[in-house]
């Protein structure tokens, strides 16, 4: 089962953790019961992000947005890239409600049933967090390009869509999905 999420007041970080594996007071948490491997005894407060992921396929193919990266500048106008529709789940949402709603923003597309596959966590030093993935069924209808309504620049992060070979599931379950997450583009 996906990890549950709680509510945290104010604007503190919905997910944090001493990495010796306190948990900071006032913040809610997702079961983060062993020590990132990336921050194991360093003694450092670390803000967890928590995402989900859509796996919509169709005829062999899997739906990806994407999406274009920032540059020094913070500004939206680098290189493009290609991930699943999914983003971070907000406080006071479960998993399954967080694919439901980024389907719906990022590709326009009406969830009828959502499974949980597998979580995959992000060893990234700078961005530690974990991505929930979900085998998503939506109603008929083609996707069409929504919006990121947490992005505050008036550039351009969504650019497109793309249908794209689906991996086999057995890679969906292996150490290989995470290559299947961000698909970066020359």
């Amino acid at each position: 089962m996906p990890p549950s999420v709680g509510v945290s007041s104010g604007s503190l970080p919905r997910c944090a953790r001493s990495c010796r594996g306190a948990v900071s007071q006032n913040v809610s948490m997702h079961d983060f019961s062993r020590a990132h491997p990336a921050f194991r005894n360093c003694g450092q407060t670390v803000v967890m992000r928590e995402r989900v992921g859509a796996i919509i396929e169709r005829d062999g193919l899997i739906l990806m947005v994407r999406h274009r990266a920032k540059d020094s500048s913070g500004r939206h106008v680098g290189n493009d890239y290609l991930t699943l529709p999914g983003g971070g789940i907000e406080d006071g949402e479960t998993p399954t409600d967080a694919v439901a709603r980024e389907v719906a923003e990022e590709v326009n597309l009406h969830v009828t049933h959502s499974s949980f596959l597998r979580r995959i966590e992000h060893r990234e030093r700078e961005h530690p967090g974990a991505t929930s993935l979900f085998r998503v069924a939506v109603a008929d209808g083609e996707p069409w390009l929504g919006s990121d309504p947490e992005l505050t620049c008036d550039c351009p992060r969504l650019v497109g869509l793309a249908w794209i070979p689906a991996p086999r599931r057995a890679e969906w379950l292996g150490e290989a999905a995470w290559a299947h997450l961000k698909v970066r583009l020359s």
